[in-house]
C-alpha cells in the first residue's frame, strides 16, 4: 500500500500537495493553533511528506515531533527535509497507524487532511487516549465538505460528523475555526 491514499486507493500526489498547501492553507495562522513549544511532544499522525512536522520542529526547536506516517515514500521526503534543515527535534515512525497498539506519551496530536480516510477512527482515538498526557490535545484539520479541493465530499467529513466521532469516544472540542477550504477543530479528553 506504499504511496497509496487509504480509502481511495490512489497514488498520493506529494509534489501537488506541497503546492496546494502553499497555496490555499493558512499555514500560519494553523502553525498558531498548533502552537509547538519547549517541552511538547506531538504526534503528527499521518505526517505525509512530513511538511507540518517540519514547520513545527522549526518552530520549536525544544519541542519533539513524532511523525508517523505508513508511506515510505513520504517518510523518505521527511528524511531528505530533515537532514537539509539540519532539524535535530523529529522522530519519524514508519507504522500504520490502525495497527498501533501503544503510542508513544504525547501532550498534542495532529492530524492533518487525513483523519477522513482512516478506517479505524474510532480504535486510533481510543488508543491515542491510553498514552494522552494530562491535558493532551487532538488537533484535527479537515477540509469543509463543499470545498473544492481534497477527496470527493463523501469522503470528507464535516464538522459535525468529526464531532460526533469524537464525542462518542470520550472526547470534548474546545474549540473550532473556519477557514476557506478547511477547518480546526480541537478536543481534550473529558474528565482529564
Amino acid at each position: 500500500m506504499d504511496g497509496m491514499h487509504e480509502g481511495h486507493r490512489h497514488e498520493f500526489d506529494y509534489e501537488r500537495m506541497h503546492t496546494l498547501r502553499e497555496n490555499i492553507v493558512p499555514v500560519k495562522e494553523l502553525l498558531d493553533i498548533l502552537n509547538p513549544k519547549k517541552g511538547d511532544t506531538i504526534i503528527d499522525a499521518g505526517s505525509g511528506d512530513g511538511y507540518y512536522a517540519i514547520k513545527m520542529a522549526q518552530r520549536s526547536p525544544d519541542s519533539k515531533i513524532i511523525a508517523m506516517e505508513i508511506s515510505k515514500k513520504g517518510n523518505d521526503l521527511l528524511r531528505n527535509a530533515i537532514n537539509t534543515h539540519n532539524i535535530k527535534n523529529i522522530l519519524i515512525e514508519e507504522v500504520d497507524l490502525c495497527k498501533v497498539e501503544k503510542f508513544p506519551d504525547y501532550n498534542k496530536v495532529f492530524f492533518s487532511t487525513v483523519f477522513h480516510d482512516f478506517n479505524c477512527q474510532d480504535m486510533l482515538i481510543k488508543r491515542l487516549k491510553n498514552s494522552a498526557m494530562t491535558g493532551a490535545k487532538f488537533i484535527f484539520f479537515e477540509f469543509l465538505k463543499d470545498s473544492q479541493y481534497g477527496p470527493p465530499a463523501h469522503i470528507k467529513l464535516s464538522e459535525k460528523e468529526l464531532q460526533l466521532i469524537c464525542e462518542r469516544n470520550g472526547l470534548k472540542k474546545t474549540s473550532e475555526k473556519i477557514f476557506t477550504d478547511h477547518y480546526v477543530q480541537i478536543y481534550t479528553i473529558v474528565g482529564n
